[in-house]
């Protein structure tokens, strides 16, 4: 395997168990200022308890919409205001990139606020973890269907 790709991996293995731990830490700092009982790893990473099936599927909501628009606004968006963007490829990827990000996360939040409302959905306890289960799954899709529509790679 390459130098630089083990070395990227790593890098980002160390940035995400760092912010973890940080993350865990503050959160039983938080606990203990307000005379609350520490939590284990797993119970902080559930939010206390293994979610239902309802939690689990309106959570994912705004994740796979803002994944899924991402990806594919980002397919299809980037012919489109490619000549009209300032700056060489990667400016104009960058640029591209930020307005699939901020179209995904306003659609994904509308969407998922509805189903809430639709599903008289109240309770704010997902797991910290379901956020980006549901962007890497909507990454996905939105990448298939533009792949698909636009027979390109």
């Amino acid at each position: 395997m390459d130098k630089k790709l083990i070395t990227f991996i790593i890098i980002n293995l160390v940035i995400f168990f760092s912010l973890l731990y940080i993350s865990y830490m503050v959160t039983l700092d938080t606990l203990k200022k307000n005379n609350k009982k520490p939590i284990t790893l797993l119970n902080y990473i559930n939010k206390g308890e293994i979610p239902s099936y309802k939690n689990l599927l309106i959570g994912l909501i705004f994740g796979l919409i803002f994944g899924f628009i991402d990806n594919f606004g980002l397919w299809l968006g980037i012919d489109i205001l490619y000549k009209y963007l300032p700056g060489g490829t990667l400016t104009k990827a960058a640029l591209g990139n930020t307005y699939s990000d901020v179209f995904g996360a306003t659609a994904g939040t509308f969407i998922a606020e509805m189903a809430k409302n639709y599903f008289n959905y109240n309770e704010d306890n997902q797991p910290i973890w379901l956020n980006s289960v549901g962007i890497f799954l909507g990454c996905i899709l939105g990448l298939l269907a533009g792949r698909l529509l636009t027979n390109r790679n």
